[in-house]
């Protein structure tokens, strides 16, 4: 195992090396762009452009491509402009092009699959935290907030208040924002600003952006940012203070406990920005009752699923308390521990408030706390979390953690196993970003807290990424003592249930998992990127005996017409410690297993209204045969409707038993307008034996304010169609600014 710390040693320093001996690509003096002074309450937002400070504005150099090639300008191009007053800042854009495609009219959907343009502001021009601000031809508003975490994906969760019109005209659209200065934290004096613009060319199946931004990296990443200049001082940020009460009716029937219940509710949130940079969020009694069910997920294997946070209060500046580590496989902080049971079942929250922002120019820092109520067999807890994200040098950053979790009823506590009394946790990780984004380094180190335990109680994790224009190379090794504890955390495999004993405990592992990616983009050819991807993954036990080895091959081709092929070739070399349960019928022995899987996968262009994904997979799982078939149906009626129908069949052969699983998933979304939209969604799973309907009605009836219906209904799958419960909720908030 010695050999295994000597060869990241190496790699750890070959990659420092590399990252020394690099160029710094910095993005060229040129792109820089004027904003210009208007007068007040002289920009109309029409999207009519027709204003004389549009005349006089400066306009922004020719876009680039950046994806999927970078070599040369847009082949349809975009001109921008900037203007302020002393509330707004005003972005213009004229874009050229055709066959507009916009998927859906709901808010904060579909940005990167459709016709689209957005700003990325860094006023604090840190490039390592930003703002997002997106739109389609269609006027469909999308927003989010941009970090430099290594495996954060936008999920455009943050929300605020900002106003967009477009229009589309023969050849071109035209489109103009106002974004309140008073939700972006700047300072007066700061007189340069990051700024870039984005635009997915659906037509034309190319991102663009106004600076020219290497193929290997991400279009918004903060590094690769141009600058916005301000001839005279932007002006004084005013105070930004919105309270958003919320009222709501619940009617819900429990048909296998013949209960009924009828209950009203209501709650408020507050939001206040004590500096344009740091803001305080109070919630009281907070619901989420109009937030979509979770997309079900079949489990084949022996570890838990993870599944992504949607509720907005947890969502907003999320990757301060949450990146750290791995997230979705080993981290800390997962936020779905608090108010949810581990079915995803609610627990009542009684209030919680969040501090996050900027205490300096280069400190930031997230501090929450969250109390929740008892609920049947489960007690009141507080949650508290504090995190601080220290900048350093041009990118880098130095993050520390402190979290808590306690009971608060003592009555409970005492009658308790010690170690569910209380958890606590603390760690440091290193965030190394090199001026040019190119190579990434991050090591981290976190401790846990239980009553009893002073021995094996913490992880280490080190990941290095470094990126060219033609490859990848990315290495991640981490050490999870079997004593280490994340109470508000998430662990993909840490905890191991021994069926055979019917015991659950904990076994600590190592892992060492390298990847290398490798890009071919054909000139002249219907291929725009071939992407060649091989990973290694190697478990070891706590005594480092090797449990898991996978190899895994992908082959990905994507055309210009915006459909793609991908082949799959998977290894894998388990030694499994404990039995476990595919379904009720299927248990894999506890054995040593050798087995190989093949999938092929072909995407359809989405330019055409109709399109689709279908997966074939075949091969051997623990000692079994495995038949795999996946398809997503998708059918878009511009722009008021969009239809799918997303289903995974598995066919799984063991000691002469045959089982099929089943999940289905239809969905129909129908959009009224920009403000009245109807989702139904509904699930099939025969794994889970639950078919569940939810349906929302959501009409947002002013900026930000929202009125929903939602009705949700679960039956058992077998037998066929036997209620369980149904529940009808109506839900109204208020968005107010003080």
């Amino acid at each position: 195992m010695k050999s295994i710390y000597k060869q990241s040693l190496v790699f750890l320093y070959m990659l420092t090396a590399l990252g020394s001996l690099q160029a710094q690509d910095l993005i060229p003096a040129k792109f820089r762009l004027v904003a210009q002074k208007a007068a007040e309450n002289e920009i109309k937002i029409d999207g009519d452009l027709a204003e004389s400070v549009w005349q006089q504005a400066e306009k922004t150099t020719p876009f680039w491509e950046s994806k999927p090639n970078d070599k040369d300008l847009a082949k349809t191009q975009t001109i921008v402009q900037v203007a302020y007053d002393s509330k707004y800042l005003y972005i213009s854009a004229k874009i050229e092009g055709s066959n507009f495609v916009s998927q859906t009219r709901k808010r904060d959907q579909f940005f990167w699959e459709s016709e689209s343009f957005a700003v990325i502001l860094d006023p604090m021009n840190r490039q390592s935290n930003g703002f997002f601000f997106g739109l389609t031809s269609n006027n469909v508003q999308c927003e989010d907030l941009l970090g430099s975490a290594l495996f954060r994906e936008m999920n455009f969760a943050w929300d605020t208040k900002w106003y967009s019109v477009t229009q589309v005209q023969e050849g071109f659209w035209t489109l103009e924002m106002a974004i309140p200065l008073r939700i972006l934290p700047y300072k007066e004096d700061v007189l340069e600003w990051g700024i870039n613009f984005v635009r997915p060319d659906f037509n034309n199946n190319q991102i663009t952006t106004w600076t020219k931004v290497p193929v290997n990296f991400w279009p918004i990443d903060l590094g690769q940012t141009g600058t916005l200049v301000w001839n005279t001082p932007p002006p004084k940020p005013a105070k930004n203070i919105a309270v958003i009460p919320y009222a709501t009716g619940n009617a819900t029937q429990d048909q296998e406990n013949q209960e009924n219940d009828l209950k009203m509710n209501a709650g408020l949130d507050a939001r206040y920005a004590i500096t344009p940079a740091l803001n305080v969020d109070l919630t009281i009694n907070p619901d989420f009752s109009q937030i979509e069910v979770d997309a079900q997920q079949t489990n084949l294997g022996r570890f838990n699923l993870y599944f992504p946070e949607k509720r907005t209060f947890f969502l907003e500046n999320s990757d301060i308390f949450g990146d750290y580590a791995i997230p979705s496989f080993m981290t800390p902080f997962y936020s779905r521990k608090i108010g949810l049971d581990e079915d995803g079942n609610a627990i009542p929250i009684l209030f919680g408030a969040r501090l996050s922002g900027n205490l300096t120019p280069t400190l930031r820092i997230g501090a929450m706390d969250m109390q929740t109520s008892k609920q049947g067999g489960t007690p009141a807890q507080n949650y508290s979390a504090l995190s601080l994200n220290q900048r350093i040098f041009k990118r880098s950053t130095v993050k520390t953690y402190f979290l808590n979790r306690t009971i608060l009823s003592a009555s409970n506590e005492s009658k308790l196993d010690p170690l569910l009394a209380y958890g606590r946790n603390a760690g440091s990780e290193l965030q190394y970003i090199n001026n040019s984004g190119s190579l990434t380094l991050n090591p981290s180190f976190h401790y846990s807290w239980k009553e009893g335990i002073k021995s094996d109680n913490w992880f280490y994790n080190f990941q290095g990424r470094y990126r060219k224009r033609s490859y990848q190379v990315f290495t991640d090794f981490i050490n999870v003592g079997t004593n280490y504890y994340a109470d508000m955390g998430f662990s993909t495999r840490l905890k191991t249930y021994d069926i055979e004993r019917d015991t659950s405990f904990q076994v600590g592992f190592k892992e060492w998992f390298n990847r290398f990616d490798y890009y071919i983009r054909p000139k002249e050819s219907k291929i725009n990127t071939i992407t060649l991807i091989a990973w290694d993954s190697q478990v070891w036990n706590p005594e480092y005996f090797r449990t898991d080895h996978v190899i895994d091959f992908n082959a990905d081709f994507g055309f210009k017409n915006r459909s793609s092929f991908l082949l799959k070739i998977n290894y894998s070399n388990i030694n499994l410690p404990y039995a476990f349960d595919i379904s009720e019928d299927l248990r894999v022995d506890k054995a040593e297993y050798h087995f190989p899987k093949l999938s092929l996968q072909y995407s359809s262009s989405n330019i055409k209204p109709f399109y689709y994904t279908l997966n074939l997979g075949t091969g051997e799982y623990y000692g079994a045969k495995i038949n795999t078939l996946k398809f997503n149906l998708n059918y878009r009626v511009q722009p008021w409707g969009n239809f799918s129908l997303i289903s995974e069949y598995n066919q799984i052969r063991l000691k002469g038993i045959s089982e099929n699983i089943l999940l289905i998933s239809p969905k129909t979304e129908i959009n009224f307008s920009n403000n009245l939209f109807w989702t139904t969604f509904f699930q099939y799973n025969t794994q889970a034996n639950n078919f569940n309907i939810n349906s929302r009605l959501q009409w947002r009836y002013r900026p930000m304010s929202d009125l929903y219906l939602v009705y949700t209904d679960n039956y058992t799958a077998t037998p066929f169609f036997n209620a369980k419960n149904r529940a009808l909720v109506f839900k109204i908030n208020y968005w107010l600014n003080l």
